[in-house]
């Protein structure tokens, strides 16, 4: 009889112990999904309003002078026509992979558009370039001197410049900017 019991109190002590832990769980879950979604919300206000620099004041772009890859030269002069985005990746960051496939999807308009700066070695972006097959501009910026004097501090991120002279908005580089400097080159090369 007192065996009986014992096997009965422990199946109880099992079966309240499995639904502790459930709950547990259950809370876990909810706690982690709630700090997600804030953190998603966050992140969004954040990107939003690292691309709104536009509304609220033009900043004068930094002078500056590089060679891509193709050993042309790229300047501010060199990308007076309208808008173009300097878009700062690195060999190692999978979002920018990510960002870079994205931009391949505009490639048809892109090539004056878009000018890729690799925080990297000429032949890791060499290896990006060919592994991506990405048919714009690209910089090999080894040293992250360009990244620096546009204020890069993570990877991906894009700078929209408005006639080479002036800064149009920076932030995470999102699609619709991207096809507003590819469209804008569209137009200048058609008109």
């Amino acid at each position: 009889m007192a065996r009986e019991v014992v096997e009965t109190d422990l199946g109880t002590l099992a079966a309240v112990l499995g639904i502790l832990a459930f709950v547990m769980v259950l809370v876990d879950t909810l706690v982690l999904i709630g700090a997600v979604s804030a953190l998603g919300r966050l992140s969004r206000a954040f990107q939003t309003q690292q691309n709104e620099l536009d509304s609220r004041a033009s900043l004068v772009a930094p002078q500056f002078s590089a060679v891509d890859m193709d050993g042309n030269q790229v300047d501010n002069q060199s990308l007076s026509r309208g808008l173009t985005a300097l878009l700062f990746v690195s060999t190692t960051c999978p979002s920018c992979s990510a960002t870079l496939i994205e931009m391949q999807a505009l490639k048809h308009r892109a090539r004056d558009g878009i000018v890729v700066v690799c925080q990297a070695s000429p032949v890791a972006c060499a290896g990006l370039v060919d592994s991506l097959g990405i048919q714009t501009r690209v910089i090999a910026d080894e040293a992250g001197a360009l990244g620096r004097l546009f204020g890069v501090d993570t990877v991906p991120f894009a700078v929209v410049l408005s006639s080479g002279t002036h800064i149009k908005s920076r932030g995470y580089p999102l699609r619709e900017h991207l096809e507003e400097a590819a469209s804008n080159h569209e137009e200048v090369r058609d008109g």
